[in-house]
């Protein structure tokens, strides 16, 4: 696959949205946390330990564990039922870590338009277009935690409503296990919504 080509499956896989709701809260940054945020190596090695991502970093890690384990189950079932139990264990603490964290308060489920280079949802104050963020959002259905710095793109008031803000972030700092994290969610979604839909009729 040559560049070009490269770049518009990249373009196609942040432009794929899907509706959702996921429990959020998100910080605005001050324009030194934002500068820290972009430069400073020992900030983002912070970020790497953080309890609240530590499902989303087991997951990815499942994902590339799965041939390997694949490959042992062939040759020795037991092995391979003991790795999977050890694995599901370790998720279970990370689960609980970030629940832990959720637990401090600010947390919302919303109604959210969500993407791999973004997300959109509604909030009770304008936020002005550029303004630096940062996002924690939990996948529910899979109770990950996932987060990335973003910055608001567009912040329209909803018709009808004098206190209501239709606000769109772009991810501008996230990382690549998390944003594939987060298109294997969206799939799974979309097929439930098909399952759903097919379900109804």
């Amino acid at each position: 696959m040559d560049q070009a080509e490269t770049q518009s499956a990249a373009d196609r896989r942040n432009f794929f949205r899907v509706n959702d709701n996921v429990m959020l809260r998100y910080r605005r940054l001050s324009p030194d946390e934002d500068e820290e945020a972009a430069s400073d190596q020992a900030y983002k090695q912070q970020q790497e330990i953080d309890q609240f991502v530590l499902a989303a970093r087991f997951s990815s890690t499942t994902q590339e564990m799965r041939p390997l384990l694949s490959t042992i189950e062939n040759r020795s079932p037991e092995v391979a039922k003991y790795l999977w139990a050890i694995d599901k264990k370790l998720n279970q603490m990370a689960q609980i870590f970030m629940m832990q964290e959720l637990q401090h308060g600010g947390n919302h489920i919303r109604d959210v338009s969500l993407g791999a280079g973004g997300i959109a949802f509604t909030l009770d104050e304008l936020l002005p277009a550029g303004a630096p963020l940062e996002i924690r959002l939990v996948l529910v259905s899979s109770m990950v935690g996932v987060k990335a710095q973003g910055k608001v793109v567009r912040s329209e008031q909803e018709i009808n409503s004098e206190h209501r803000y239709w606000v769109a972030v772009e991810f501008t700092d996230i990382r690549e296990q998390d944003r594939d994290l987060l298109v294997r969610h969206m799939l799974g979604r979309q097929l439930q919504e098909r399952r759903e839909k097919k379900q109804a009729e």
